[in-house]
């Protein structure tokens, strides 16, 4: 599976080097981003992440939507667009890649940070988002700092 996510991102003119997978499946006190080097074929960041407050989603489970209004995270690929100074601080607009989250720009998903979260699964707050891959504030600069060096855009792919 990984030399096939490896062949279309070539094909498709994104990162090689590196990916961001997002694991809904996983409860949100749990690592469930991981952003892997495809080059050494390792993880080299792992953290926490929100996902949207709509439709019963809970701590374990995800209600993932691609309509607008629902605060609803949605599956799929997500190309990292321009970087901007918005409601929520430094953050990336997405591009939603797939049928099942093509409405991302029109819906404001982005990957931005929330000051008060912090990267322990165990003891750490959660929160919530509208519908953003939402991370810590750490995590969000480790993860800029990629994107940044990067000459190619880098995605995020988030799958359940």
């Amino acid at each position: 599976k990984g030399l096939t996510q490896l062949s279309w991102l070539k094909r498709n003119g994104f990162s090689q080097r590196y990916l961001l997978l997002a694991d809904l499946s996983l409860p949100m006190n749990a690592y469930r981003l991981f952003l892997v080097d495809l080059e050494k074929q390792q993880v080299i960041l792992r953290s926490v992440m929100a996902h949207g407050s709509g439709r019963g989603s809970t701590i374990e489970e995800a209600v993932c939507s691609n309509e607008p209004g629902s605060n609803c995270s949605s599956l799929g690929r997500y190309r990292f667009g321009a970087n901007y100074n918005g409601r929520w601080g430094n953050s990336f607009r997405l591009h939603g890649l797939d049928p099942g989250n093509n409405r991302a720009l029109q819906r404001a998903i982005v990957f931005h940070y929330y000051q008060y979260m912090t990267d322990d699964p165990e003891s750490g707050s959660l929160y919530y988002s509208q519908g953003c891959p939402m991370v810590p504030k750490s995590t969000y600069l480790k993860v800029k700092k990629i994107v940044d060096s990067e000459s190619q855009p880098l995605v995020l792919w988030i799958y359940k």
